[in-house]
C-alpha cells in the first residue's frame, strides 16, 4: 500500500495495530532527525521496510514540516 500518492484520508484504528499510519510517520521524523535526510527521503526509506505503510494526510504533512523545522534550525 505504500506508493507515492497518498491522497487517500482513509485512517483507522487499524492502520495504527498494523504500523501503516502513526508508526510510519514517526519513523520517517526519526529518520529525518538523526540521519538528516528529507522527509521524501525518509518516507521513502521507511515504506522501502515497511511496504504497507500508508500515513494518512495529516502525518504527512507533519513528516514534511520538520523539514521547515530543520531548515530553520540550520539557518540559526
Amino acid at each position: 500500500r505504500c506508493s507515492r500518492d497518498w491522497s487517500s484520508d482513509v485512517c483507522s484504528s487499524d492502520l495504527c495495530v498494523a504500523a501503516q499510519s502513526r508508526t510510519p510517520s514517526v519513523a520517517a521524523v526519526y529518520s529525518q532527525r538523526h540521519r538528516g535526510v528529507s522527509a521524501e527521503q525518509a518516507l521513502t526509506d521507511v515504506c522501502a521496510v515497511l511496504p504497507n505503510a500508508s500515513p494518512n494526510p495529516a502525518l504527512r504533512q507533519a513528516v514534511h514540516r520538520q523539514d521547515l523545522l530543520q531548515q530553520a534550525e540550520s539557518a540559526s
